[in-house]
């Protein structure tokens, strides 16, 4: 077929069918005349990109399911949560991504028609270099590309990477299909450097704590055990906990989670794989397959190993023979901003930098001046400050860059406080044959917060525990006759958050006072009531980063300073901010 026959059997213009050429959503074949020819696939593939933008979804989300990095459901999936994140109420929209999501990747049936112009608004791509930023999240994968000379975010992609696994007998793993969730991070790295074709260097985050055994080849032989394991908290004679034992072993206390504790855990349960030859993090990994080289500690990643010496940016060797642990079994620390290796796409040769922790990757891509303190408030939460002295009394001092180090406060509750009450609220409604969206519940419970901000129903959100106490719990208390309502407990939970996380941050005795407070995560970027109860606490309303995903904008950052692309100090101008407005 010719583009004329496409265009009548499509409804998309001639231009639009070569600007999704262009973009890599359709492979056309070439005539030798060289005229484009058409044939019953291509058609059918752009029929179904039509109806995907029908949905609004983005041209970069169709190019990773172009390209394989995520499914037709999960392309569906996402769009139907952002269409209830978003509180949208259109019915046209939802009900199309629903019929498509029974139909799977049938196009015969056009019977649902929505709103949609037949022809694109053609974007070029940049042709400027640009830094690619990658995170590997707990649940989900992200990816920043970023304009080196301005900070500008070109393009944003996150999507849930689906590899958590249930072990049998083992409900405490928190475990994760490793090698599923590697391929998905080299599918999309190779979706981006495919687009983008001027990206000149690559930076990647990651959870902390978590391990995947390998042998001595780099093969996997265990699934991931994120830092949300609690193997640690388990008493194998009935009496002492692991984590209690390797205190008395070593003198060290290495809570739960960490990649150290879990290695002796997996080895004292009979789980720990014969050929085990190293244990290495998710993101060190992605890094070790990408460049064809073995895996590397970046300090920030060493650290949350847990037995890491911070002043002399080694592990200990003393706690590591006392736990029978042989020094082999961990990966070299390499030195800040090192390149591990290059990337090959295509004829170009991109440099990878070592692999960062998500929390630090954080910072570096929200903090513009070391005297600012981030608030952090997701699914978890976080308060960290920038240091000089390893030394500094409260919070966890970690490795960070430039030979600084970073006090941060993490509380395991956090923002799953105010989900768990989002969660209650959707119980009683089902229960009285309501049915209702969870961002209509969210809505309700930000304006009713909203109303009685300074609330004296007092919630301790401790309710995971906290690091150095995990069997602590929560409560609430001062409950009266008369407060006891969803005003007061919607501002109390937020309270409850926010103060746990500014009893960490006083306890920090940072030696210099924070000029000012940034706020990240989507809690933070969807709460007014929630950034109003931080600016009391803290004492301003807090600035907004214009970027979202911190972490993936922090790797790219961190990547470009590693390849020699800019300075530390040009990095800082790369972040911009937004402030927020306080809101009645």
């Amino acid at each position: 077929m010719n583009i004329g026959d496409v265009e009548k059997l499509t409804g998309l213009t001639a231009k639009t069918i070569r600007y999704y050429e262009s973009r890599g959503l359709v492979q056309v074949r070439r005539k030798q005349n060289g005229y484009r020819t058409y044939d019953a696939d291509t058609v059918e593939q752009l029929c179904m990109i039509r109806r995907l933008r029908e949905l609004e979804i983005s041209l970069a989300d169709i190019r990773l399911w172009c390209d394989n990095v995520v499914t037709w459901d999960e392309l569906l999936r996402k769009r139907l949560k952002m269409l209830d994140d978003d509180g949208k109420k259109s019915e046209s929209c939802r009900q199309l991504c629903e019929e498509l999501l029974q139909k799977g990747l049938d196009t015969t049936d056009s019977s649902c028609e929505c709103a949609f112009h037949e022809e694109e608004t053609v974007e070029s791509l940049p042709d400027c270099p640009l830094l690619l930023g990658i995170d590997i999240g707990t649940t989900s994968l992200s990816a920043q590309v970023v304009e080196i000379h301005s900070g500008r975010c070109v393009q944003t992609y996150n999507f849930d990477h689906c590899t958590a696994l249930s072990l049998g007998g083992y409900p405490d793993a928190y475990a994760a299909d490793a090698e599923r969730l590697i391929s998905r991070g080299m599918a999309l790295i190779a979706s981006i450097t495919q687009t983008y074709q001027s990206i000149a260097s690559i930076g990647i985050a990651g959870q902390m704590h978590g391990i995947i055994c390998i042998d001595k080849d780099g093969e996997i032989l265990s699934p991931l055990y994120t830092w949300q394991n609690e193997f640690g908290q388990k008493k194998p004679d009935g009496k002492t906990t692991i984590c209690e034992e390797i205190t008395a072993l070593c003198g060290e206390n290495i809570p739960t989670g960490y990649g150290i504790t879990t290695y002796y855990a997996l080895r004292k349960l009979g789980l720990l794989p014969e050929k085990t030859a190293r244990i290495v993090s998710i993101m060190d990994l992605l890094a070790a397959r990408l460049t064809g080289t073995e895996p590397f500690l970046h300090p920030t990643n060493a650290a949350a190993m847990g037995a890491y010496d911070l002043t002399a940016g080694e592990f200990q060797q003393e706690v590591l023979c006392k736990l029978s642990i042989p020094h082999t079994i961990l990966p070299k620390v390499v030195c800040d901003y090192t390149v591990v290796g290059s990337y090959t796409a295509g004829d170009r040769a991109i440099p990878v930098a070592a692999a960062i922790g998500d929390n630090q990757a954080g910072v570096y891509g929200a903090i513009a001046d070391d005297h600012m303190v981030l608030v952090n408030v997701g699914t978890s939460s976080q308060v960290s400050v920038i240091c000089n002295d390893p030394t500094a009394a409260g919070g966890e001092v970690r490795p960070y860059f430039d030979g600084k180090y970073l006090l941060s406060g993490a509380a395991l509750c956090g923002g799953r406080a105010y989900a768990m009450l989002a969660k209650f609220v959707h119980s009683i409604l089902c229960g009285l044959g309501v049915d209702i969206c969870d961002c209509t519940i969210y809505e309700y419970l930000n304006y009713a917060a909203s109303c009685n901000p300074g609330s004296d129903l007092l919630v301790d959100t401790r309710f995971c525990g906290t690091r150095s106490n995990p069997t602590a719990r929560g409560s609430i208390t001062n409950i009266g006759l008369h407060n006891f309502t969803p005003e007061a407990l919607s501002a109390g939970i937020l309270r409850g958050i926010i103060c746990e996380l500014y009893e960490m941050y006083t306890a920090m005795n940072s030696t210099t006072k924070e000029v000012f407070t940034v706020a990240s995560g989507n809690a933070m970027r969807k709460n007014p009531a929630l950034r109003n109860i931080c600016a009391a606490f803290f004492g301003e309303m807090p600035l907004i980063p214009t970027h979202t995903e911190e972490a993936a904008f922090g790797a790219a950052l961190y990547g470009g300073v590693s390849a020699g692309l800019l300075t530390r100090e040009e990095s800082y101008t790369r972040i911009h901010y937004t402030e927020s407005k306080e809101e009645g």
